[in-house]
């Protein structure tokens, strides 16, 4: 037994209970990281804790900034070709003509000639009816005749018959009441002219409102045809790819062209006069420029 490796037996009373002098290296390694442990981190807060929050926040500002990144991309990418961005707000224009003829029906029915839900509900469903032969015809027409023409005849059809939906006795009783106030000013012993809630064209009212509002809603059926296949043909394969698609920047367009008509059908029952000049006269004044910018960029819209 070596020397160096035990204690002497008689220092020891049982050889089991002496343990060896010397360890091995792991053994003291062990020791010494145990000795010499780094010690723990402070709970004060530094200068350079700002530092960490400033890293955790880095993230959503890159996030911020890689949105409007996208969506200036894709802002370049809409208004590259001329097309792309009148067909948007033709489809916008026809979504804002489409819900203020199917929701004012009622209001406007109602009001002038006195229709129950049952006869503006069957009014609501013909003008449905009519989605399918306006489809039909665009796809016949679009083989002998081209779309930009197809635009330009379905916006001169809907603006003559909205146009035709006027109520011409409205204007009349308001020039009328316009001339008697004035007269009434020059003469102080007559009374004041009572303005009443008007009538729709004399005894013609009802067949003017079906055809016109028929023809009205066909032409923006066969625009909105149209409008649709000149869109896909103009939409870039990058903007199909990215997130803001063609598809999704038309229905948010088409949604708020939605809101803006259920406001205006809002602010009119509001008002409480005259239903029928008050919804369509913006929509004639929107037809009629949609008509203008056709026109003006006819030789720069895709065929």
């Amino acid at each position: 037994m070596n020397i160096d490796d035990h204690v002497n037996a008689a220092d020891c009373k049982d050889l089991s209970e002496c343990k060896p002098l010397l360890r091995s290296v792991s053994d003291v390694h062990v020791d010494l990281k145990e000795t010499y442990a780094p010690p723990a981190k402070s709970t004060f807060d530094s200068p350079y804790s700002s530092l960490s929050s400033a890293k955790e926040l880095e993230p959503r500002s890159k996030k911020c900034r890689s949105i409007a990144s996208k969506l200036s991309r894709v802002w370049k990418i809409v208004t590259h070709n001329i097309t792309l961005p009148i067909m948007l707000a033709l489809f916008a224009f026809i979504e804002f003509t489409d819900e203020i003829i199917i929701s004012s029906c009622s209001l406007v029915t109602g009001e002038y000639f006195k229709w129950n839900a049952v006869y503006a509900g069957f009014m609501v469903a013909a003008l449905g009816l009519l989605v399918l032969p306006a489809n039909i015809f665009v796809e016949y027409l679009s083989r002998t005749c081209d779309e930009r023409r197809i635009m330009q005849y379905s916006l001169l059809l809907t603006g003559v018959s909205l146009f035709a939906l006027l109520n011409f006795e409205s204007v009349v009783s308001v020039f009328l009441a316009l001339v008697a106030s004035v007269s009434w000013r020059g003469d102080r012993n007559q009374t004041a002219p009572q303005s009443d809630f008007p009538s729709y064209d004399w005894s013609i009212g009802q067949y003017q409102y079906v055809v016109a509002v028929s023809f009205s809603f066909m032409g923006t059926m066969v625009l909105e045809g149209v409008v649709t296949s000149t869109m896909s043909k103009a939409a870039p394969a990058k903007l199909n790819r990215s997130f803001f698609n063609c598809g999704l920047i038309a229905t948010l367009l088409g949604t708020w062209g939605r809101i803006f008509a259920d406001v205006l059908i809002t602010c009119v029952g509001w008002i409480d006069w005259d239903y029928v000049n008050t919804l369509y006269v913006p929509v004639i004044l929107g037809c009629t420029f949609g008509y203008y910018i056709v026109k003006r960029h006819y030789f720069y819209l895709l065929c």
